[in-house]
């Protein structure tokens, strides 16, 4: 079958809550099921004030996490991080991460799995 170019628009796609998050909605932007991407997966993602992301492992893929508004401390293989506007965080594949919203602004972010995480 051959792909064609396609472009989603967050308002045509249902928020789900992603496993293992507080106080967050996620929204499938480009996957496997909605455009047949192969190699990556994109996510926004939204993380209300007081929300966390527990303690997470992605054996086999990478995970980009760009930060469009808010902030974060994330904690990355025993690493801190504070997460900001404009910044990018790369989490290396089998390494735990966590994250917690700091402040009282909505975290949101763009987050990407290459490859896609398995389901």
């Amino acid at each position: 079958m051959e792909k064609e170019p396609k472009c989603i628009k967050i308002a045509n796609v249902e928020a789900s809550i992603p496993p293992n998050h507080t106080k967050t909605y996620g929204w499938e932007l480009a996957t496997r099921d909605n455009v047949g991407a192969e190699n990556v997966n994109v996510f926004m993602s939204e993380i209300q004030p007081g929300g966390t992301a527990d303690p997470d492992i992605h054996p086999n893929a990478e995970q980009l996490t760009f930060v469009l508004s808010g902030r974060a401390k994330a904690v990355i293989g025993g690493n801190e991080f504070l997460m900001e506007p404009n910044s990018c965080l790369f989490v290396p594949p089998n390494t735990e991460h966590s994250m917690e919203v700091i402040g009282k602004e909505t975290f949101r972010t763009l987050v990407i799995f290459s490859p896609p995480l398995k389901r």
